[in-house]
This record gives structure tokens, sequence and C-alpha cells, in this order.
């Protein structure tokens, strides 16, 4: 998987970001390319989403955000390292629409 998002970022970064100035669009496109591909090799790393999670959890607990904001449970025991896997949300819908006849 890092090497499918090596590649994309090399064509984003190498190429995308070098058309997309040359036609004028705004920003720092190589640099965006770099912290995406980054972020996206991160998300691969489960121990460290898994602890991220764990923390997220405890940092809410007790908050406004508590019951309406949460991370996916981490599940520590079918693997030999602390996984986070999503888990059906609760409260899908927190704030219902009070009015039937509006649609959203």
């Amino acid at each position: 998987m890092e090497d499918t998002i090596a590649l994309d970022m090399h064509l984003l970064r190498d190429y995308a970001a070098p058309l997309a100035s040359a036609l004028g669009v705004p920003g720092e496109l190589v640099a965006t390319a770099d912290a995406w591909g980054s972020g996206f090799v991160d998300e691969l790393d489960y121990s460290l989403e898994a602890s991220n999670a764990l923390q997220f959890t405890s940092d809410i607990a007790g908050s406004d955000l508590e019951s309406v904001v949460f991370a996916p449970k981490v599940i520590e025991h079918p693997t030999p390292h602390p996984t986070p896997t999503p888990t059906p949300n609760p409260n899908p819908n927190p704030n219902p629409n009070p009015n039937p006849n509006l649609t959203r």
C-alpha cells in the first residue's frame, strides 16, 4: 500500500503540481502533496492509530463532546497489536431535523 501511495504522491508532486502552477493555481502544491503523502502513510501505522484513538477517547471523557464524538473502539486481543476497529455509530443522527417537511 505504501508503494501505491508513494506513486500517487510522485505523480501529484512531480507532474500535477507543476501543471497546476503553470495554469495559475495558487498555493504551494508540492509541499501540500508532500504533507498529504506523509499523512496517508502515517494512517497505515495501525498501532499509532490505535494509540491515538485511545488518547482521543481519554481526552474527551467528561467533556460535552463525549456524547457526540467518538473514535473507533480499539480491540486489543484479536491480533498481537492493538488495532482500531470501526464500530457502528451508536447515535447516527444526534441532531435530527425537527421539521419533517424540510430535507437536508
